[in-house]
């Protein structure tokens, strides 16, 4: 395995166009770790020197496409998504699974409603450990895709709809994080004629979640399963939704 060190202090700032990380290799160069380290630290870097303060950031309507270089895993880096317009953060895959740990993505402030974090593909993954995802206008989303959440957490405004799904596949499981703040948000909007499945384990939840509405054609295909999750304390709940209807 192959390691790229990102220095703690590192701040990237593009203003120009869009950015697409890491624009190198392929993918016949895989494994590659992408790691923030700690500028004051060993040489070569020990787990002791992992850090979470480098940043990359675009402006304006810029937007950040992140996945098409050749790596399996980034630690640690903060990703700041444009200033204005519908921009979008988008994670790709070249049927390669991939994983982020510790690390930040934003929709920052001026970026419009319909400014959205992507999941694109449909031959692999992506993982992420411990992230934080920033919105900063009720229009924010994500969109469906392959993906799953372990610990994750979400700040900033409260999305109309955390999960727009406009497509007409996807899974997402979302295990152990903190949804509490998304006591008026939609969890899942289904306005498309798809086969999506959305799973919430052992997640902490709003006092009265709205859990699904299906905007789109009639698709009993669309799944979005509560499992041992709660809003406090050691009420459980259990619960299945879609087109068709609820169980409880």
């Amino acid at each position: 395995i192959k390691k790229y060190y990102v220095g703690s202090d590192h701040a990237e700032t593009q203003s120009t166009t869009g950015l697409t990380w890491p624009n190198q290799g392929t993918s016949a160069t895989f494994p590659i770790d992408i790691l923030c380290v700690n500028v004051a630290g060993s040489l070569p870097p020990v787990s002791a020197d992992l850090a979470t303060t480098a940043t990359i950031t675009t402006t304006s309507s810029n937007g950040i496409n992140v996945g098409s270089g050749a790596y399996r895993m980034v630690y640690g880096i903060t990703f700041n998504c444009g200033t204005s317009a519908a921009v979008s953060l988008t994670f790709n895959n070249d049927n390669n699974d991939r994983y982020y740990e510790a690390c930040t993505f934003n929709l920052p402030s001026g970026t419009s409603s319909s400014a959205q974090i992507q999941f694109n593909g449909i031959n692999g993954c992506n993982f992420f450990k411990g992230c934080t995802f920033g919105f900063t206008n009720a229009g924010h989303s994500f969109s469906q895709g392959y993906a799953e959440f372990d610990g994750c957490t979400f700040s900033g405004t409260t999305p109309t709809n955390f999960i727009s799904a406009n497509a007409s596949q996807g899974r997402m499981i979302f295990r152990i994080c903190d949804l509490s703040a998304f006591g008026t948000s939609n969890l899942f909007n289904g306005n498309s004629d798809g086969a999506i499945i959305v799973q919430f384990l052992n997640c902490k939840l709003p006092t009265t979640p709205t859990l699904a509405v299906f905007t789109g054609p009639v698709n009993k295909e669309n799944d979005i399963i509560l499992s041992r999750c709660s809003s406090g304390g050691l009420e459980y709940q259990y619960q299945q939704t879609n087109n068709a209807g609820t169980i409880t």
